[in-house]
């Protein structure tokens, strides 16, 4: 029995297995009766899983792509109920992506890795699921402008125009220059931003 048995010849409700007699003695001649008895019970157990995209359960063969709690009920040999149930977390690989512009070379702080040139590139780490985080870097590397400065001179007391190549920069000193000599610096800065 699962459970439980009453055994209708005594009115008798029996919890455990185990060997029980009976004796009626109505008929004026007693009548032996034997109960061997194994009880059995039910059962209800819950499986916690967390899993990287979909989970096939063996229990029942059944293959989940969501999280959420499944129950699969099913009876033993000795008609007792066995419930099983699967609280299943569906985790999914992310990927992300940066877009990033750089003048001369970029050090990426996913990876601490320099690079100097242009170009797609990509970072994966196992997250806490189990499941794969792929950063994809969208990287442009803009050349850094060569800039010159020219050496001038000229007579005191007159204005000097400095020199400095390519166009449009500006300089360290006032340009023309009307001080003594000195030694000064042009800075470009191109349409990309990179000075």
């Amino acid at each position: 029995s699962c459970g439980d048995y009453t055994w209708l010849l005594n009115g008798q409700t029996y919890t455990q297995s185990g060997t029980f007699t009976y004796t009626d003695s109505g008929s004026g001649c007693p009548v032996y009766y034997t109960l061997l008895l194994t009880i059995n019970s039910s059962s209800n157990t819950t499986q916690q899983i967390t899993q990287c995209g979909p989970y096939t359960w063996a229990v029942n063969g059944q293959t989940y792509t969501q999280s959420g709690l499944f129950s699969d009920t099913t009876y033993s040999g000795g008609g007792c109920m066995v419930i099983q149930n699967l609280n299943l977390t569906i985790s999914a690989s992310n990927t992300y992506t940066v877009t990033q512009s750089s003048c001369g070379s970029y050090t990426w702080p996913l990876n601490g890795t320099t690079y100097s040139s242009s170009g797609t590139y990509t970072h994966s780490v196992v997250n806490g699921s189990g499941c794969l985080d792929v950063t994809e870097l969208i990287l442009t590397v803009h050349a850094v402008p060569v800039v010159t400065a020219s050496d001038v001179s000229g007579c005191p007391g007159s204005p000097i125009p400095l020199a400095g190549s390519p166009a449009g920069g500006r300089f360290s000193v006032a340009n023309p220059y009307l001080g003594i000599s000195t030694t000064y610096t042009y800075t470009y800065t191109d349409t990309n931003g990179c000075t």
